[in-house]
């Protein structure tokens, strides 16, 4: 929320903004809560990136394949394991990837 000088910027989802006295948006948000926000939106297409990770150590592989395909593991016990991992992977290197932390 910009406030200057007692006005205030409102969102609508679709992209659009308005900047209204700061009573009057308020009124504007409570009435219509999904129709203006204080926030503004996401760019477009936001949930259509690809997750960029960087390996904080060095990781490998399952030793047993099958875990690629199997849901997260709740527990680990080698935390230098990634479970969907097909390659070692070295501390520092940036991953892209839509298999982390699991399929969507």
């Amino acid at each position: 929320m910009s406030i200057i000088g007692g006005s205030v910027t409102i969102y609508s989802p679709d992209g659009g903004s308005l900047t209204l006295d700061a009573e009057q948006a308020r009124y504007r948000v409570y009435l219509n809560p999904g129709e203006w926000s204080f926030s503004p939106p996401p760019p477009p297409d936001w949930d259509r990136e690809i997750p960029r990770y960087r390996a904080t150590r060095d990781l490998h592989p399952s030793p047993n394949s099958r875990h690629r395909f199997e849901s997260p593991f709740s527990t680990v016990m080698d935390p230098d394991v990634w479970q969907q991992s097909t390659a070692p992977i070295a501390a520092g290197e940036t991953i892209e990837t839509l298999e982390c932390p699991m399929p969507r």
